[in-house]
């Protein structure tokens, strides 16, 4: 019977035994089979929650699918089985469903959680976040119900339930640690009315209102808002002027001068009317550095942003394309840190400008972006190593399009063969390109490719080395493949 056929609650026990078999790596590669068993691979993480120890360690990269699967999670966790965090969003959520949005429109639950999680994930120190949501008993309960509760109103548009809870206490100072600060949010958000509402006369003038326009103005320059950057400056100022004289000097930075962390923007609008702040209020008229090292080191967080229209402007002012130092073995030029975030336009941009484009066709290839390596071929790129970096990543398709421009299989002495990342995959498509495009199937490799074959039961994979190997096989090996064959 195809596996198609099974009911879903067989199929998702097949597959569960087989995680716990083969492992997480391995498990996920069956997604590679078909789009069918792709979505109930993706199923079966869901619902045994294999994912609530990895996001807890923070140690690893995060899955494409990771908001998908912390919306479900927080939809399904029951209260007597621990992640109290998980249980509190869900909580918000359901609290913010109940009322209305400025429009008076009703929230549905599911909708509310799918923006809180993005709201998540959205934030700086996403990894660190995830780490405390699914630690499933907490020393204690880290904040008061409300912090979080005012921040989700905040990021839904929830006039009402801000009204009601601000006539409960004294909450302007919040700033949840899962959903960050209500006026950061507001401000990222482009949120006008929601900004006016929370800066509203009865924040004390004096004390607090320009220590929170400036978390705010900070936000809005952030998120590239030029309009909301003006609004921000603007708002009860005759009443609360700006200070931005250098606060900078025996303080912690902390206290640095708005204006500064407003340059960090990926909107060239900001940065020329922050420029033009800097030079009519500020006492201090040296925040835009444009010596060629600070250019460039801001170049490189365009770089992986994908802010193209800063980095077009920071490369006209004179950023070196290729780095500070310009070392073309570094990891942090802004070609490589693009070609690892997969930003196509700034690789576009950087190409335009002659940068180096030593190891970014092997960059792009490891973290699959076709689009980047397709880029690189047109511009001469050198493809020497490219496809040992595409095997290992599991990139078929990159694969396929390095071998029709001409790039060679064999790769670099320090990374695995080609053949051998295709049979540690269990990629039998891509070990058969491999082979009849023209890949040398050396002793040691079909050695390797067999004992790992052998050493984890992967009879077909090892019938397929065996069909096209040459070379001696150990006896022991042999033995294997007479008693399956």
């Amino acid at each position: 019977m195809p596996f198609q056929e099974l009911p879903v609650e067989l199929l998702q026990e097949i597959l569960h035994h087989a995680f716990k078999v083969r492992g997480m790596k391995r498990f996920m590669r069956l997604r590679l089979v078909s789009k069918t068993l792709a979505r109930e691979v993706e199923n079966v993480i869901f619902v045994f929650r294999l994912l609530d120890g990895r996001l807890c360690e923070a140690r690893f990269g995060l899955p494409p699918f990771v908001k998908r699967y912390l919306e479900h999670r927080v939809l399904n966790q029951a209260e007597a089985d621990g992640y109290p965090n998980l249980i509190t969003i869900r909580k918000v959520a359901e609290k913010i469903s109940q009322g209305a949005d400025v429009d008076g429109k009703g929230l549905d639950l599911h909708e509310v959680v799918e923006r809180l999680c993005g709201l998540v994930l959205r934030l700086e120190s996403t990894t660190g976040r995830l780490s405390r949501i699914f630690d499933k008993d907490p020393e204690s309960n880290q904040q008061a119900f409300s912090d979080h509760l005012i921040v989700a109103a905040v990021e839904c548009n929830c006039f009402d339930t801000l009204k009601s809870l601000s006539a409960e206490s004294d909450w302007l100072w919040t700033n949840s640690w899962l959903f960050g600060s209500p006026y950061r949010i507001a401000a990222f958000n482009g949120d006008h009315d929601m900004l006016r509402y929370l800066m509203s006369e009865t924040i004390n003038s004096d004390t607090r209102l320009p220590r929170l326009r400036e978390q705010a103005f900070t936000a809005a320059a952030i998120a590239g808002r030029v309009e909301t950057v003006k609004f921000l400056f603007h708002l009860r100022r005759e009443e609360v002027p700006w200070r931005f004289e250098d606060r900078t000097k025996g303080t912690s930075g902390t206290y640095d001068q708005p204006l500064s962390s407003a340059m960090t923007t990926p909107s060239k609008e900001v940065l020329d009317f922050v420029t033009f702040l800097q030079k009519n209020y500020s006492t201090k008229k040296t925040i835009w550095r444009t010596d060629e090292e600070s250019l460039t080191h801001r170049l490189r967080r365009c770089a992986e942003e994908g802010w193209t229209e800063m980095a077009a402007h920071l490369l006209v002012q004179g950023a070196c394309p290729d780095g500070i130092r310009a070392d073309p073995e570094s990891t942090f030029r802004p070609m490589i840190r693009a070609c690892m975030r997969g930003h196509t336009d700034v690789v576009r941009l950087l190409l335009y400008y002659s940068a180096d484009t030593n190891k970014a066709l092997h960059t792009a290839a490891f973290y699959g972006h076709r689009d980047i390596v397709m880029l690189l071929l047109d511009a001469g790129a050198a493809t020497v190593g490219a496809i040992a970096e595409a095997a290992s990543g599991g990139w078929l398709d990159i694969i396929r399009l390095l071998l029709d421009h001409g790039a060679g299989i064999d790769g670099p002495r320090n990374r695995p063969h080609p053949l051998q990342s295709a049979f540690e995959q269990e990629h039998t498509a891509m070990f058969e390109l491999l082979m009849q495009r023209g890949a040398t199937l050396t002793e040691q490799t079909f050695q390797a490719c067999l004992r790992y074959a052998v050493a984890d039961g992967l009879d077909s994979l090892a019938s397929i080395c065996r069909y096209y190997g040459d070379g001696d096989i150990p006896k022991n090996i042999q033995n294997y493949l007479d008693t399956h064959a």
